[in-house]
Parts: C-alpha cells; structure tokens; sequence
C-alpha cells in the first residue's frame, strides 16, 4: 500500500546472461552445450511465471479552496514510472471512503475513466470538491492501471491536512431601507410593513404589543451590510385612539301571555361590539357595548326597552281519563291523559274511590266553566269461575312407584296434594278475587298400593378355572333395577347370591345361591421339545428344512398366533425368517437359505455371498454371505429353542456355489475380476522438468569425467 505524498518501490528490469566460449576441446564444447542447454530450459520455466518488466504508479492529492462556492477542489494526479518506451497503458479509477480499504488488484469497482497513457507520464485522474467545513484527511482514492504487456499495478493515496476554513467571500449589501408603520384607530390593524423583498436579507417583525413593536433585518448566508453588521433592528410606537364603530342591526322581543315566555333576538357579536340582555320589572333591557379599540358616538354603550306581559294563558282541558273494572280485586284499570307543558295530571284513591285531577301548570288558567275532577268507584267481589282440568293417579306393585300428575295452576286456580295413611288427597282451590260454584267438584282422593312385585330370576353366573394361582374367573350378571347380585370367596369355594330388591319378590322364593370350587394347582410350562432346522442342498440350491412341534397342554404360550420364525446369527449379523403359523402346535416344510434363490422352473440361479458381474459369477462380501458361517440358530414361537444348522456341504451330485466358478461343489476357473485400472497420464510438465534434469545431470558427468582425465 502506497502512502500519501509518497511513491512506492518498483521493481527494475530484466537480469540476463551471456556465456562466452573458452576451449575447442569437444569434450568441454559438448558439456558447455549441455550445460546451455539446461539453464536454458530452467530460465525458460521461469519465464512464465514472471513478468517481462515492472511499473509504478504514484498517486497524489492537490486542493484549493474556491472562496466563490465555499468548496475544496480536489485534483487527483497519477506519475507512472518504470514503464517502458511505446508501452500502452489504461487506467480507471474512483473515490472511497476515509477507511482505508486497500490497495486494488484488479479494475473491478473502478467507476471513472479509462484513461489512455503511453510510456512514463503523468496523468490528470480527475477532481473533486469536499465541503469547505471538510478538517484532516479526505477520502481514500484508488485507481488501477492495465499495461499492453499484461501487467497491472493499482495504486491509492487521499489529501490530507485540511484545516476546514474554506469559506466564501460574504458579498456587500447596502444598509437596510427603514420598514413602514401602520398605526390606525384602535390596535387590530397596528402592524409594521416590511419593505419590498431584498435579495440576501431577512425579516423579523414582532406583534404590537403595549404599544411597541420592533422589526429586525438579518442577511443570510454570504452576506453582509456594507458597514461590515449582518443585523440592524428599527423600534416603533403606536396609539391607542379608539375607532368609532355604528350598530348595523338591532335587537328584537315577542312577547305573548304566561310568564317568562318571551323571546328575545340579540345580533350577533362582532369583533367590535358585544351585545347582552337582562329582565327586571317587567322590562327587557338589551344592551350593545363597543369592545376594546371601539366607541359609538354617544359613548360606550347603548341600549333598548322591551316592556313584557306576563298574565296566564286561558287554555282549554284537552283530554279525559278512562276507567274500567270487573269483578275481582285490584283488577280495575284507570287510564290518564299524559302530563303536557300546560296541562298536569293525577290521580288518588280512597275509601274505594279513584280521584282524578287535572291543573293548569304555571302561566296558564282554565275557564271558569272547565272540568277538572272525576271520580270512580271501584269493585273488588270475587268472580266466580269453574273447575277446569282434574288430577290423574297411577299405581302397580312395589314401594313409591306411584304416579300423581296435577293440573297447572292458573290465575284464579291453585291445585295441591297431601298424602296421609296410605292415601292421597288433590284440592283445588280458588285464587284471591275467585270464587267456584256452590256444587263444584274440588277435592279428589287416591289409595296407594306399595306390595312387592313377583319377578323371574334373569341370568346366572359363569366359572372358569385353569392351572396356576389366582386365574379362577367368576362372571356374575350386572345388578338390575329388580335384582342385586353378590360373590364371596372363602375356603376354596366361590359363593355367588341373586337377591331381590326391596320392593320385589322372586315367585319360586329366594335368595338364590351357586357354589364353585376352584384349585390352584402350578400350570406346565410350553416347550418345543422335538424342534429340528436342518441345512440341505437340493437341486444345487441350499434349503432350511424345519419340524416345529410346540407342547402346551395348559395353553401359557402368549403368541396368538402361534407364529413360528428362524432367527439366524453370525455375532455381529442377524437375520430372522418367518416360517409360518403353528396348526396344532406343528409346522414343518423347507425355505430357501438367505440370499438363494431359483427361477420359475425351480432351478437355482442365485447363491449367499456370489454376485453375477459382466455374465460371470463373483464372491462377494454382501447377499447374506456372512450366513455360510452361522455361529447360532434358533426357532422362536414363545417359547424359543437353539437348533444346530450350518450352510449345506456341497456333493458331486449337488452345488451350493455357482458351477465353475471355484466356489465348493463346482470347477474352479481363473478369476475373473476386475483387472487393474488404466489411467491416462497428464504430467507433460513434470516429464519436461524431469528431462533437463537428465540433461543437467549427463553433463556434471561429462564435466566430472574431463576434469578427471585432466588430473
């Protein structure tokens, strides 16, 4: 990385050799040729990884402030060097950040250019501005240059040391024109009136206030007024004379009978009168007061008279109340006009009479012939109504089966019951305000039958019991709404009793009783005792034949199904072979051993641990291989038990391995397994570089050996 204001090392050109010929000997002519030779094949080899020539880019950073803008102008310059005659070169370049972000390898990011040179020069970049306010360094800038010859260099470097006092030269304004004063009847319209718009000058004028106001001139930014200020202020006072103000409109009462009814119509407030009302003594006064800055010509108020009546409305009864009853008490029904703003209604009652009332409310009067009151009587005997509906009673055998169903009660009618001594007795009785005829039926009466009911004895329980403790079962029936059922057990024996319920009875008697002895004598655990799993070759394939025969007379095997599987183990392989379901606790048959296999015809064409490659057949070490040499067999159902099985020997008659294979029981061939691999070679260079070795290494000899026929 290059630092700013400095250039970085560069790299010369080109080292070469010249040999010279010393001696005619052919001897040393020949070594020297080989010697040539070899140096010239190892700097050839160099070549190619070094480039032809160097070159240098130094990049430099130069600023001015430009007091017209108030702005750095930065100008980025570039000065190659090491670079040769004629050579071409472009470069392209753009500004970063003030991080450093390291010296470029590459054009990529370059936004600016390209820039064409030839041979050592120095070229303008570009410019740039930095805000005059800009302190210490400015932004990294970077550029990269690509050479016809193929070589890149990039290079980078910032300006540094800014002070950030570039500023611009303030231009001269003339002294501010004095603003105007508008000052008016009143305070409302007192303001200050800026002078017409000036180019780099502001204005800032306060509100009147006390009488005072103030208005100030600032010149913006880059200005200044010519006596060198940017600010001037101008004062002002201002009167406080009131202005005569006249009433445009004025103020309206209506009046009619009943007091305080009158409507009073006042203007409505301005901004230069306010207008208010009040009443005493029969007069309306309305006022019109002239606000602050304002006066009428005769004064600050004026005002008007309204005289007002206040006699009550004669108004007419408009409406009457209605009334209606029947037998029965507190039936009646009274019906009273609503209350209105003039008229207010009531009602009273005493000594069974209802009195209505109506009242002409305040500022209102009725005529002198007008009728306020009415009267009713009212009429509180009861009526008299009939018995509607009766009750229903049902009864069978048993204790508090009966069924008593009453009729709902109504508004004249209440229905209750009563039971006593086996009986039970239904009245209807008339509500309060009701009355039933003389001859009414009112009263019923019912006999309740609580003997037992004769029921059949429904179910009976079941016992089982097999070898072993405790597996005795006793299925006895659910309780019914008729029949409780209990089992007890004590001394060997199962009791289990069928009671009737209370309110029932057997028709043969009872209770009923059943006995059962059970014993607990140990059941006889299962075996597969007889169980053999043969390994057979047969039509060269190997087969498993098998014989399960499973003893379990008390039936304690827990495989439902009685499935029977061959599980096969090498020690670290398992295999399992489901071989099928038990009928009668026997199974017997044959399998093809793991990884065997046959074609439709029955003929083996598959054989553990060999593979068909390529039409020939090859050991391998998968397809259950690892079977051939089982180390533990054996036949599981619940219970399980160990057989002896080994893969089938191979016979003259019979093949357990693909025939010819060199497998047992078939001719053995030659292998027929991938041969080594062909691989072609890519190690031109490394052929290359070991040739001018041989080459250098003939001609030390050579030398070695003049050199000692020399001494």
């Amino acid at each position: 990385m290059s630092k700013p204001g400095t250039a970085p090392a560069h790299a010369t050109g080109d080292a070469r050799t010249r040999v010279r010929w010393s001696s005619s000997s052919p001897f040393r002519r020949i070594a020297a040729i080989l010697t040539s030779l070899a140096l010239g094949a190892g700097l050839a080899l160099v070549g190619v990884a070094a480039p032809a020539s160097a070159h240098t880019g130094d990049l430099k950073a130069t600023v001015e402030c430009d007091t017209a803008s108030g702005l750095y102008n930065v100008t980025y310059t570039l000065k190659l060097s090491n670079v040769s005659s004629g050579n071409t070169g472009t470069t392209k370049w753009r500004v970063g950040r003030t991080s450093f972000e390291g010296t470029p390898k590459n054009a990529n990011g370059m936004d600016r250019g390209p820039i064409t040179t030839t041979g050592n020069k120095t070229i303008v970049l570009g410019t740039d501005t930095l805000p005059g306010a800009t302190k210490g360094n400015g932004p990294w800038v970077y550029a990269y240059t690509s050479w016809a010859d193929k070589f890149g260099k990039g290079s980078d470097g910032r300006i540094e040391g800014l002070t950030g006092n570039c500023a611009k030269t303030p231009t001269k304004l003339p002294v501010a024109a004095s603003p105007v004063k508008q000052d008016l009847c009143g305070t409302a319209s007192d303001r200050i009136v800026p002078p017409a718009p000036t180019t780099g000058v502001e204005w800032t004028i306060t509100p009147v206030v006390n009488g005072s106001a103030t208005a100030t001139a600032t010149t913006k930014p880059g200005y200044e007024f010519i006596d060198g200020k940017t600010t001037k202020t101008f004062e002002f006072a201002f009167t406080d004379e009131p202005c005569i103000v006249t009433v445009e409109a004025v103020p309206s009462v209506k009046d009619v009978c009943g007091p305080d009814n009158e409507t009073v119509a006042l203007p409505a407030d301005t901004d230069k009168v306010a207008w208010t009302s009040a009443k005493a003594g029969g007069v309306v006064t309305v006022t019109a007061t002239a606000k602050k800055g304002f006066v009428f010509a005769e004064g600050p108020t004026k005002t008007w008279a309204f005289p007002v009546d206040d006699a009550p409305c004669v108004i007419e009864v408009v409406g009457a109340p209605t009334f209606s009853d029947t037998c029965g008490p507190d039936n009646e029904t009274l019906t009273v006009p609503p209350s209105t703003s003039e008229i207010a209604w009531a009602s009273s009652e005493e000594g069974g009479v209802i009195t209505v009332t109506a009242t002409a409310k305040p500022g209102y009067a009725f005529p002198a012939n007008a009728r306020t009151e009415w009267t009713y009587k009212i009429d509180d005997k009861p009526c008299i109504v009939e018995v509607v509906g009766a009750p229903t009673f049902t009864d069978t055998c048993g204790p508090d089966n009966e069924k008593l169903t009453l009729p709902t009660d109504t508004d004249t009618i209440a229905w209750s019951s009563k039971e006593l001594d086996g009986k039970i007795t239904v009245t209807a009785t008339a509500k309060p305000g009701s009355a039933f005829p003389p001859d009414a039926n009112t009263m019923w009466t019912f006999t309740i039958d609580d003997s037992p009911c004769v029921i059949p004895l429904v179910g009976e329980p079941t016992f089982s019991d097999t070898c072993g403790p405790e597996n005795e079962k006793v299925l006895v029936p659910t309780d019914t709404e008729t029949i409780e059922w209990n089992s007890v057990r004590a001394g060997g024996v199962i009791t289990v009793t069928a009671t009737a319920k209370p309110g029932y009875t057997f028709a043969t008697g009872g209770p009923f009783t059943w006995t059962f002895a059970y014993s607990d004598t140990a059941c006889f655990e299962p075996t597969l005792s007889g169980t053999v799993a043969t390994g057979v070759c047969e039509a060269d394939s190997p087969w498993i034949y098998y014989d399960v025969e499973l003893i379990d007379p008390d039936k304690q095997s827990t495989n439902a199904t009685n499935t029977a599987s061959l599980v096969l183990t090498d020690g670290t392989n398992t295999h399992t072979i489901t071989l099928g379901d038990l009928v009668d606790g026997k199974l017997d048959g044959k399998v093809l051993w793991p990884g065997a296999s046959v074609d439709a015809d029955g003929k083996a064409n598959g054989w553990p641990g060999w593979a068909l490659v390529g039409g020939q057949w090859i050991e391998v070490d998968d397809n259950f291989a690892w079977t051939r040499t089982v180390t533990e067999a054996k036949i599981v159902v619940n219970p399980e038990a160990t057989v002896a099985i080994s893969y089938p020997k191979a016979a003259p008659e019979c093949a357990t391995a693909p025939k010819g294979s060199g497998g047992a029981g078939s001719t053995p061939t030659a292998s027929n397994g991938p041969g080594l691999a062909s691989t072609g070679f890519t190690g031109t260079t490394i052929a290359i570089v070991a040739g001018v070795i041989v080459l250098a290494g003939i001609a030390f000899l050579v030398i070695a050996r003049i050199r000692r026929k020399r001494s």
